[in-house]
């Protein structure tokens, strides 16, 4: 077995130099744990902090909700995305259910909400969806959303979304118990519809 030669740098800390193949084994379980890493870890352009439950997003290039979000993520907060849309099953791509309790989607361009575009999140409490510019709510935009309690629409919807918001409001997802929240343009605009 081939011994490392010790060698010492310009300050004099002494090191031990790595043979080759020990070397070509490092880089390679390095690099493979990298990977495992990225498999069960976090979408490009998110941080993610398992031990919070939170994952936080923000780009201005990405058009979509990202498709690997972490399971264990409890609360996700995306800023600064174009998404101009958002299509039924957004948050489920291939099928499966996350734990998101709060889902911010604040000044993200959104313009238009399909049906069930929440499908999946059987367990989300409180969606933000401030400081977008809707004109097109699908009635049963909130579809799937049980466990919803507190929308916040501040500053979110053009005058011609107001029927369609109040619709979408009118669906059996909204119970007497849960909140909606609108700015005061907002609930001028529904109490004039």
């Amino acid at each position: 077995m081939e011994r490392g030669k010790i060698w010492a740098d310009y300050y004099g800390n002494k090191a031990v130099r790595i043979p080759k193949q020990r070397y070509f084994c490092w880089t390679t379980v390095m690099c493979a744990l990298c990977l495992l890493a990225k498999a069960d870890g976090c979408p490009e352009h998110c941080t993610c902090r398992e031990t919070t439950g939170i994952v936080t997003c923000h780009t201005l290039r990405e058009r979509k909700v990202p498709a690997d979000l972490p399971q264990w993520a409890t609360t996700l907060v995306m800023r600064g995305y174009n998404i101009t849309t958002l299509l039924m099953d957004s948050f489920s791509p291939n099928g499966t259910e996350l734990e998101l309790v709060n889902l911010s989607l604040s000044g993200n361009s959104i313009q238009i909400i399909e049906a069930y575009a929440f499908l999946g999140l059987v367990r989300l409490e409180s969606l933000d969806l401030s400081h977008n510019r809707l004109v097109y709510i699908a009635a049963e935009a909130f579809g799937g959303l049980h466990s919803l309690h507190y929308l916040c629409l501040n500053d979110s919807y053009l005058s011609s979304a107001v029927a369609q918001v109040s619709d979408a409001l009118a669906t059996p997802w909204i119970l007497p118990d849960r909140r909606a929240v609108f700015g005061r343009k907002e609930r001028k605009k529904l109490l004039a519809y």
